[in-house]
C-alpha cells in the first residue's frame, strides 16, 4: 500500500473516531476532550507520514547500495574468472614450452645416437674388412701360390 493511501485511510479512521466520540459524548467537556484527541490523532498521522517517507527514502538508498554491491560483485567475479583463465592459459603454455624443450632434447639425443650408430657401423665394417684380410692372409691362395712359383722359375 502506498504511503498516501495509508495516510488517507488513517485520516478516515481518525475522522470516524472523532464522529464516534462526538456522537457518544454528552456535553461540552467531552467536546474539548474530542478536540484534544483529534489534535493528537492529527499529530500522530503527520508523524506516521513523516516516518513512512523517511523509511521509504532509506529503503531506496539501501536498494541502490544493494544494486551497486551486486554490480561490483559481478565485476569482481568476472575479473577473477579472467584471471583464472589467464593462469590456466599460462600454465598450458608453460607445459607446452616444457614439452617442446623435451622434444628438442629427444631429437638431439636421437641425432647423437644415430651418429654413434653410424660410427659403430663404420668400425664394424672396418673390423669385418680386417677380419677378412686376416683370414685371407692365413689361408694360402692356390692361384697366388702358382703365380709366385712361376715368377720364381723364370
Amino acid at each position: 500500500m502506498s504511503p498516501e493511501r495509508k495516510q488517507s485511510s488513517n485520516r478516515v479512521l481518525a475522522a470516524s473516531l472523532v464522529v464516534l466520540f462526538l456522537a457518544l459524548a454528552p456535553g461540552c467537556s467531552v467536546n474539548r476532550h474530542v478536540v484534544s484527541m483529534q489534535t493528537q490523532v492529527h499529530v500522530l498521522n503527520n508523524d506516521l507520514a513523516l516516518r513512512q517517507r523517511h523509511m521509504n527514502s532509506e529503503l531506496e538508498v539501501m536498494t541502490q547500495l544493494v544494486q551497486h554491491n551486486a554490480a561490483t560483485l559481478r565485476a569482481v567475479t568476472d575479473r577473477v574468472e579472467r584471471m583464472r583463465q589467464e593462469v590456466t592459459t599460462r600454465s598450458e603454455q608453460e607445459r607446452l614450452a616444457k614439452l617442446i624443450r623435451q622434444l628438442k632434447h629427444l631429437r638431439e639425443s636421437a641425432r647423437e645416437m644415430n651418429a654413434t650408430m653410424a660410427e659403430m657401423e663404420a668400425r664394424a665394417s672396418e673390423l669385418k674388412d680386417l677380419q677378412y684380410a686376416m683370414i685371407r692372409s692365413a689361408v694360402p691362395n692356390p692361384q697366388t701360390d702358382t703365380d709366385t712359383a712361376t715368377v720364381e722359375r723364370e
